[in-house]
């Protein structure tokens, strides 16, 4: 099951996202925007409605009066989902209704289903709804049993409410068994506790929840699968053996995720050991990181950004042991990180996607943007008018300086800024540097008064990226290919591409903006000699005179 979109009303700086819709080809979504546009607001709500916490102070900032807050999310039932079995362990384990009571057939024409979850901030009450269709198909799927309110279970334990009709009736009720059903909402804002250089083992045993890297300690007992107060109760040689097996196995899966080079090599072993003295109030673990040649550093001796991605990692490594979904929201990932290490982190996103989890995350950095897949990618913009709002980069018209800056780190992963190759309302959008060259050079020697600019990709691969971020831009676009039907055909693949994506593989209408210079290999080959003796180098212009064979 997938989250297919969201909508969020009157919440912090927001009034009405509208219908978000997430990527829902490779379950990456990224959330690019100016400081203050209202990133942060987005996931804070989307958090308040997993868990059912609406702050007092994320009234919308706009407003005195009382209003009534909302997130809806819309989720998709995919076909390898078994929804129908778990909608029926939900209502059984609730109201012990019988499998043979849920119509299965009549449920599964539930396809997609949205949840509600309202708060008034005059009442201080919240509610959870799910939409009509869906709710209606529910009452029809389900037969009720009539009977007490109480029934006890066959073995003589206590009883359980039993289904009937009026709790059938009851949306909030049938809301909350589909919202079971969901994958978990997982948000980092400060993203976890840090690990810590040792924690006290009373304080694993208390669970004390405010002991410094808590948190981070329990991640680290998820990833192997130990209780640290257990282990306490073994002799010296039988938790030794233990520690170092443990210690092999944590740093072996941290290796496959950190890229970075320290001291001229990547590897370095993440180690815990027992500090045991008289009693368990005294008694500590702790932990250190130790690099091939034996020197051991504790977490705050290494730098702010490898503890936060060791710490990171743990977080999001221990949720994946946990949950079979997870949709993980990251608050500025790459904040603490040097540029290698952002790309772990995209790279730790890229495998967690391919498990089936959804990311979606914030940045401000070109090295978390992915060109080759802007449709991951929404806008947010804080507008004067409507709060904070989203729009897809491939789809928003660009027509303020907000929606100009937010579209900056986009231009620096492409690798060119927006005033230098000087965008205009037109572009023309070749294939490289050699293009853009010649092409200007013919637009000087014709003496061309035109109104667009000329802009240079890299490869024909890259000209959809260009053409996403045009469309996105709001800029009048064309697009020339050289034909290199010789060479692997990349510029029709490309046109193909560009065609199925942006033009519904409507060939006609392809062609109307995107043009392949058929039987001309490379913008060199597009003149010959004779054309070239044509230019007068006195005054740098073309002589009145018939160009060859290629002129057109």
């Amino acid at each position: 099951m997938k989250l297919h979109s969201f909508r969020i009303k009157n919440y912090k700086s927001i009034t009405d996202t509208g219908e978000v819709l997430l990527s829902d080809y490779d379950n990456i979504t990224v959330l690019i925007g100016q400081n203050e546009s209202g990133k942060s607001s987005v996931f804070e709500a989307l958090n308040a409605y997993e868990n059912n916490d609406f702050d007092k102070d994320s009234k919308p900032f706009s407003t005195e009066t009382t209003v009534t807050q909302s997130v809806s999310c819309t989720y998709k039932i995919e076909d390898s989902n078994d929804f129908v079995g778990s909608f029926s362990n939900e209502i059984k384990e609730k109201y012990r209704i019988p499998d043979k009571n849920i119509d299965g057939k009549k449920m599964n024409k539930i396809t997609h289903f949205t949840l509600t979850r309202s708060f008034d901030t005059e009442k201080n009450e919240s509610k959870l709804e799910l939409n009509d269709e869906v709710f209606n198909i529910v009452k029809d799927s389900v037969h009720v049993v009539m009977g007490e309110e109480n029934v006890p279970a066959e073995d003589g334990t206590g009883g359980r409410k039993i289904l009937n009709e009026s709790v059938l009736n009851d949306m909030s009720k049938i809301a909350e068994i589909f919202w079971y059903c969901t994958p978990v909402i997982s948000f980092f804002n400060d993203f976890c506790d840090l690990l810590p250089d040792r924690i006290k083992l009373a304080s694993l045993k208390t669970k004390d929840k405010d002991a410094e890297g808590y948190n981070a300690v329990k991640n680290f007992e998820k990833l192997l699968k130990v209780e640290f107060v257990k282990l306490y109760e073994c002799e010296d040689l039988e938790r030794g053996s233990i520690e170092d097996e443990h210690n092999q196995k944590i740093s072996a899966d941290f290796h496959k995720s950190w890229g970075q080079r320290i001291h001229n090599i990547n590897k370095f072993d993440i180690k815990y050991k027992f500090e045991k003295r008289n009693t368990e109030d005294e008694s500590y673990v702790n932990f250190y990181t130790e690099t091939k040649d034996g020197q051991k550093l504790k977490p705050h001796q290494r730098s702010k950004g490898l503890v936060w991605f060791l710490s990171f990692w743990l977080e999001l490594e221990a949720q994946n042991s946990e949950t079979q979904e997870l949709i993980i929201l990251a608050d500025e990932p790459g904040l603490y990180l040097h540029v290698k290490a952002q790309e772990d982190v995209l790279k730790l996103f890229e495998r967690l996607a391919e498990k089936g989890h959804q990311i979606v995350y914030t940045t401000h950095s070109p090295n978390l943007i992915e060109i080759e897949k802007l449709g991951r990618i929404n806008l947010v913009i804080n507008d004067e008018e409507k709060g904070t709002i989203l729009e897809p980069v491939t789809t928003s018209k660009i027509d303020t300086k907000n929606k100009q800056d937010a579209l900056q780190p986009i231009a620096n992963a492409i690798g060119f800024s927006v005033s230098g190759f000087g965008l205009s309302k037109k572009s023309v959008i070749l294939e490289g540097i050699s293009d853009f060259y010649y092409y200007s050079a013919m637009r000087h020697l014709l003496k061309r008064s035109i109104d667009y600019a000329l802009v240079p990709g890299i490869g024909a691969r890259k000209q959809k990226t260009l053409v996403s971020y045009s469309i996105g831009y709001g800029i009048e676009w064309l697009c020339v290919f050289d034909d290199d039907s010789s060479k692997g055909n990349d510029s029709q693949n490309t046109f193909d591409d560009i065609k199925e994506y942006f033009f519904a593989d409507d060939d006609n209408s392809a062609k109307s903006k995107m043009y392949i210079t058929k039987d001309i290999s490379c913008v060199e080959n597009m003149f010959t000699k004779a054309d070239i003796r044509l230019i007068d180098n006195t005054n740098n212009t073309i002589q009145d005179k018939s160009l060859g064979k290629r002129n057109d």
